[in-house]
């Protein structure tokens, strides 16, 4: 009688799931195989060490003070609902901004500040813990080579930058730090204004709490603004939008925004988006810092006043542009489905309704991602 030919594979899964010790030794094997291609075709490349280019400058330039509001989408920046924003939209350089993959705040902020694509696989888990000081050049390490003097009024996100740090705060009087910051007339701020996405976890866009949250943020961006020394520039930017269920994570389409004054980014509505990985350029172009060789954002020389000179020294650049995205592992998932059925199926019955549970309870726990990691977000800001 001849045997089927897949019977020597048949054969040996059947001697991997002949023992519940050896089907959950075959489960991890498969999990960490899937796992490994996912972070292969995620993972950030190489850690960038390369400084950014200084272009000299004809005249010092001014001070900054980077305003980044969590969770700011295109939408918010409406006449009637925050016309302070709107106003300086209008006069000014703007451009929509694609967020990370992740679409979660601290990989976002790394993706912004050091030019190159961070996502990986645990992105949801380094947005929820703090994070250990980066190798990646970056613009605080720019700025400081520059010998900038650099303040952070932030509640821990941008941690991985605290070694380029002159001055830091992540208490809850903002406003008073900040005070501290110009006052020792730092060359480079960042203000971090998280109030805006608390809200939005907790009231969806259209609600009285969401409308009364973006008037209290339009109020609280004019008062920095009249607060800001005659010395400073300013830009505001956010890390990532949200939807109309109030939820920011990975396959979600939320754009956020960049705005500043024209010079040296031009008076225009920039006609697309830019990625998020541009923003270590935008910013450092006030300080003519340009890419080194391995920048993944958008051609910058577009974006920058051709008259200025970080506009033609960008003309003259040559960049790599963005990396392209591998092929997704889909066949990573239809195995790792039909494997786990096929253990399933060979489970001695008395282990079946427990494996049955665990692998249901697994199922709605990733139908659940989009309303879970939003939840702890929101409650970690608490």
């Amino acid at each position: 009688m001849n045997r089927p030919p897949l019977a020597p594979w048949t054969d040996a899964l059947g001697w991997f799931v002949a023992t519940p010790a050896r089907v959950v030794a075959l489960t991890a094997a498969l999990v960490f195989v899937f796992l490994a291609a996912i972070h292969g075709y995620l993972s950030p490349p190489q850690a960038a060490t390369t400084p950014g280019t200084t272009v000299p400058l004809a005249h010092p330039p001014p001070k900054m003070l980077a305003i980044f509001v969590d969770g700011l989408r295109p939408e918010n920046v409406d006449p009637l609902q925050v016309p302070v924003l709107w106003r300086r939209k209008t006069e000014g350089f703007y451009a929509e901004v694609e967020p990370c993959y992740d679409r979660l705040t601290v990989p976002c902020l790394h993706e912004a500040f050091t030019g190159t694509v961070n996502s990986g696989l645990l992105g949801a888990w380094r947005n929820l813990v703090s994070n250990s000081a980066t190798a990646d050049s970056n613009l605080f390490a720019d700025l400081a080579a520059q010998g900038k003097t650099i303040g952070v009024v932030h509640h821990g996100e941008l941690s991985a930058f605290s070694p380029w740090f002159t001055m830091e705060y992540t208490g809850r009087d903002r406003r008073k730090a900040l005070q501290k910051q110009f006052a020792k007339k730092l060359d480079f701020i960042v203000y971090h204004y998280v109030s805006f996405d608390e809200s939005f976890h907790k009231n969806r866009p259209g609600t009285r709490g969401y409308t009364a949250a973006l008037a209290a943020m339009d109020a609280h961006l004019g008062t920095l603004f009249d607060e800001i020394p005659p010395e400073y520039t300013w830009v505001v930017f956010g890390d990532h939008g949200h939807n109309e269920g109030g939820r920011h994570i990975l396959g979600l389409d939320v754009p956020t925004v960049f705005i500043a004054p024209p010079d040296p980014w031009g008076q225009r509505l920039w006609d697309g988006r830019i990625p998020i990985a541009t923003l270590r350029y935008l910013v450092g172009a006030n300080f003519g810092i340009l890419p080194p060789p391995q920048y993944e954002g958008a051609d910058l020389a577009p974006l920058l006043e051709p008259d200025s000179a970080v506009g033609r020294a960008a003309r003259a650049a040559h960049f790599e542009g963005e990396r392209p995205r591998g092929w997704f592992p889909w066949w990573g998932v239809v195995a790792a489905l039909g494997l786990a059925a096929v253990g399933l199926a060979h489970l001695p019955p008395s282990w079946r309704p427990g494996a049955g549970v665990g692998l249901a309870l697994a199922a709605l726990s990733g139908a659940a991602y989009p309303y879970w990691v939003p939840w702890v977000h929101a409650t970690r800001h608490a």
